[in-house]
């Protein structure tokens, strides 16, 4: 599954048409669900954009908010994996 999401996030990356996406984008491209998408946007992990009647989010805005779960991980400052 994890495999699909990179896949998913590479085919979202290099459609530079559409600037927004859809919750149901973002919810795919994290791999999670709507309710999960509406609870990070009242925490402020993502930003939604109210357009008309539609909640969308600024695609630059998801893809630099996906962060590395380990940053600074290199070989010799990590022992435990």
């Amino acid at each position: 599954m994890l495999k699909d999401n990179k896949s998913y996030a590479s085919n979202v990356k290099s459609n530079s048409q559409s600037e927004f996406l859809s919750r149901k984008e973002v919810a795919k491209l994290f791999g999670v669900s709507l309710t999960t998408i509406w609870s990070w946007g009242k925490k402020g992990i993502l930003s939604p954009k109210r357009i008309g009647n539609r909640i969308l989010f600024v695609k630059s805005q998801v893809l630099d908010s996906v962060k590395p779960v380990y940053p600074s991980l290199e070989k010799d400052s990590y022992d435990g994996l």
